[in-house]
């Protein structure tokens, strides 16, 4: 679970290091809905030996999400990532979705641009094509960084580069003794429309 640290510690210090201007003026606050599309990443350590063996899906991920935003500094958001359908060596494949509640911290400067962090809990189904899991579904980490960005022609409309991380334990049905770690993951670019 390093990557998982690597990504926890970005997100704190993308988080700390914003500094205490005062956010834009166009600062939404209120219900957004929103979409995006991106590639998966998967990566895990080997289930026989333990070691780390990175798995690359080509695979495309979408996701929509619905979030409410207090401030400029932190929503509340749910999303439903589809990672698409990842396919390991031994013909073994499966097709994961997330069902996901995350913080999303964040700072707005001035010019409409919001690095951000995520944190939050998903619920992970993994879809196996092969009952090789011992567990087909489960509670997952989620972790993400991104930045958006205001669309100052279209006040309502923000425009999101990120990535999001499931990370989660699995024990293999075979090899009861050797659990793996791994993260499903996506790099997608997407939209979300503000309420007033």
């Amino acid at each position: 679970m390093n990557k998982l640290f690597v990504i926890f510690l970005s997100s704190v210090a993308v988080v700390s290091m914003a500094p205490s201007a005062q956010a834009a003026q166009n600062d939404h606050k209120g219900l957004y809905f929103g979409v995006g599309f991106g590639k998966t990443s998967y990566e895990e350590d080997d289930w026989t030996t333990g070691d780390t063996d990175d798995i690359r899906s080509d695979d495309k991920s979408w996701k929509i999400l619905a979030g409410y935003q207090f401030s400029s500094r932190w929503k509340l958001e749910a999303s439903y990532t589809s990672y698409g359908t990842i396919e390991r060596i031994d013909r073994y494949k499966f097709e994961p979705t997330a069902l996901a509640l995350t913080a999303n911290l964040g700072h707005r400067f001035s010019n409409g641009i919001r690095p951000f962090a995520l944190v939050g809990l998903s619920a992970l189904n993994l879809s196996q094509s092969q009952p090789i899991l011992e567990d087909d579904s489960g509670v997952a980490i989620r972790f993400g960084i991104g930045a958006e960005y205001v669309v100052s022609q279209l006040d309502d409309l923000t425009v999101r580069i990120a990535y999001e991380g499931d990370g989660f334990n699995v024990e293999n049905r075979r090899f009861k003794d050797v659990e793996s770690d791994v993260f499903l993951g996506t790099y997608y670019i997407g939209a979300a429309y503000y309420f007033k």
